[in-house]
């Protein structure tokens, strides 16, 4: 395991002096403020920024990326990296057979635990509510999209680079319209089992669950959307008692 500071450091030094690269910049405190948009726009930079996350996107040059780097108020900066989905390899990893058999997970009234009461963040390529599993406003009990595309927000033709908070779409019943991992990946978590009577229930068929949609092709910046809507989701609707975000992406 190599320090990700190191890696982070030889790949901008690679860099050409003209060359522009997604990154993602994460600043010190708990989220952000009049000063750090003030020290992206003293340094030229446009992009999106999380509303309660501290943490940016931008388009940068490598001196843009360096005077980040060495700013007191960065905790750190990254690029925007493309980001693979992690499939079958979940069941073994979580334990769910065993989990499912063992006569030890019961509930005060004796009853297997299912997940009733909790809800669960799908935050993966969406979720499609229109599966009968799946129900829009029954099983899903909200559904958003959120694509931060920072070249396109570039290419909007402003006289200067702006700063544009992430503002998601929602209350979409099929927010996985180019994937479809989400979809299974919700139906893995909390499908209720309706289309096969039972037989292909999830894992917790009596939770609730919330979709976050970043789109087939994803980038860091798209899934760190997914923990800004969670976020938005506890202060907005406590009553749905988010207490789980299950993520099946990375890279190697």
């Amino acid at each position: 395991c190599v320090d990700a500071n190191t890696v982070m450091q030889e790949r901008v030094a690679l860099l050409g002096d003209t060359e522009l690269r997604e990154v993602v910049v994460t600043f010190k405190g708990q989220r952000i403020e009049a000063p750090q948009l003030g020290l992206l726009k003293t340094l030229g930079l446009g992009g999106a920024h999380f509303k309660r996350l501290p943490i940016a996107g931008v388009t940068a040059t490598r001196a843009q990326i360096e005077a980040l780097q060495q700013h007191p108020l960065v905790r750190s900066v990254r690029f925007n990296d493309r980001l693979t989905y992690d499939d079958d390899v979940a069941r073994n990893l979580t334990s769910v057979d065993s989990a499912q058999a063992s006569p030890e997970l019961k509930n005060a009234a004796g009853e297997p635990i299912t997940g009733k009461g909790v809800a669960i963040l799908v935050n993966d390529s969406g979720v499609d509510a229109t599966h009968p599993d799946l129900a829009f406003g029954d099983k899903v009990i909200a559904n958003a999209a959120g694509y931060t595309n920072l070249r396109n927000l570039l290419d909007l033709g402003l006289a200067e680079r702006e700063m544009f908070p992430f503002t998601p779409a929602e209350g979409i019943p099929n927010t996985d319209l180019g994937g479809s991992h989400g979809t299974h990946v919700a139906g893995i978590a909390a499908g209720d089992g309706t289309a096969s009577d039972g037989k292909f229930a999830g894992s917790a068929k009596g939770a609730s669950l919330i979709g976050y949609g970043s789109g087939l092709v994803l980038l860091v910046l798209d899934t760190v959307g997914g923990f800004e809507y969670a976020l938005q989701i506890l202060d907005e609707h406590p009553e749905y008692n988010l207490r789980i975000v299950t993520n099946s992406f990375g890279n190697t």
